[in-house]
């Protein structure tokens, strides 16, 4: 699910019942959940509109207003976290009423045990992270039909502007200010060309097909690009490679790419020096085995609330000459079609990490080898 505590929102007056829930989960994992009270009905809103927890426990009773009329704001004001109602009325409609009012679960008081209380989290949890997944997936199809319309409509008239003022340039002009403006425009042009460059690998699906690679090669050669300006930058690159070799499946330039730009993005939060430190391993998940690689920085972080959208096309918080906001879109693409996951975590004024994790190439061929021997006929 995560690799950290589950924030969880407890919706509730009664002191007792935070009591027993903090039991219960202490019971199922005292590490993997962090429980909040919100003790009112005007709290508890304020802590769904904060989208600060990963599911809320919501009580039936809160005073003149109950939790279906909490749930039904909340749902009106937008709150994107689940939401779980409690109740101790033991009354069917009441549940079906919660289920209308925004509730993705619901657990009767009294009835409640550790088991039941995980696996209604868990599917809360889940539920949320699967639509999030779906929205975006259908944004970046749109989007992505969209750049790749724009990019071809803008390459040739941009290629003709670029010509032209090249040859204008060659032709060494005697004014000064037509010289300057000449240079400016050829700037911008080139400027827009890389956008053009952005938006086309941001529509394009690779059908070449793959070879294996070592993953520790393709973060050398990744690394060999960028420790130049890393060194203008007074940037120290600690780079931790295993013993072993890490076979990936796929396209070398493409995972290169991947790791250019994670160190790019992390060069561009330490302009005036840092670490950038990359590490590369094996994990284990799902019973499978995963190369990883992480690129950190110690650079100023990313701020809680625009986690969220560091993925989104287009968003980015680099001023309008330094980023097109592509970067992270086209790095959670390449990866996918690696069949692997992107993941970042940062910490406000202490730097931030992405963890880039690919499935092994012993392992993908396993999985073919095992489908194909399940359904001989495909």
């Amino acid at each position: 699910m995560t690799n950290r505590a589950i924030r969880i929102l407890l919706i509730d007056d009664d002191d007792d019942e935070v009591v027993l829930l903090r039991e219960m989960l202490s019971a199922i994992g005292k590490d993997d959940y962090a429980l909040e009270q919100a003790a009112t009905y005007a709290e508890g809103l304020a802590g769904l509109r904060s989208g600060q927890h990963d599911v809320a426990l919501v009580d039936y009773r809160l005073g003149p207003r109950d939790g279906l009329d909490l749930m039904r704001e909340a749902k009106k004001l937008g709150c994107q976290t689940p939401m779980i109602f409690l109740t101790g009325m033991g009354r069917h409609e009441i549940d079906l009423e919660a289920m209308g009012a925004g509730a993705v679960d619901y657990l009767a008081k009294g009835k409640v045990d550790p088991e039941s209380l995980e696996r209604s989290i868990r599917y809360a949890v889940e539920r949320k992270t699967l639509e999030a997944m779906f929205v975006q997936s259908e944004k970046l199809s749109a989007m992505g039909q969209l750049a790749a319309g724009l990019a071809h409509e803008l390459n040739n008239p941009l290629m003709l502007i670029i010509g032209t003022v090249k040859t204008l340039l060659e032709a060494e002009p005697v004014d000064p200010h037509l010289a300057e403006a000449l240079k400016r425009i050829d700037r911008s042009s080139e400027r827009c060309r890389e956008l053009v460059r952005e938006l086309l690998a941001f529509s394009r699906k690779d059908e070449s097909p793959s070879h294996e690679f070592d993953l520790t090669e393709a973060v050398v050669a990744a690394l060999s690009l960028v420790k130049t300006q890393a060194k203008i930058q007074g940037v120290a690159i600690e780079n931790e490679a295993p013993h072993i070799p890490l076979k990936i499946l796929g396209h070398k330039s493409h995972i290169e790419q991947v790791v250019i730009n994670l160190c790019n993005n992390a060069l561009d939060a330490m302009p005036t020096g840092g670490r950038l430190s990359i590490h590369l391993g094996r994990t284990h998940r799902k019973q499978r085995d995963f190369a990883q690689v992480k690129v950190s920085d110690t650079g100023p972080g990313i701020p809680a609330k625009l986690m969220g959208r560091i993925f989104e096309p287009f968003f980015t918080t680099k001023p309008a000459d330094k980023g097109t906001g592509l970067g992270l879109s086209i790095i959670q693409k390449l990866v996918h079609q690696h069949g692997g996951e992107v993941e970042v975590a940062s910490v406000e004024k202490r730097g931030t990490s992405f963890t880039v994790t690919l499935p092994l190439a012993e392992t993908k061929r396993s999985r073919s080898t095992r489908h194909a021997t399940q359904d001989p006929g495909r």
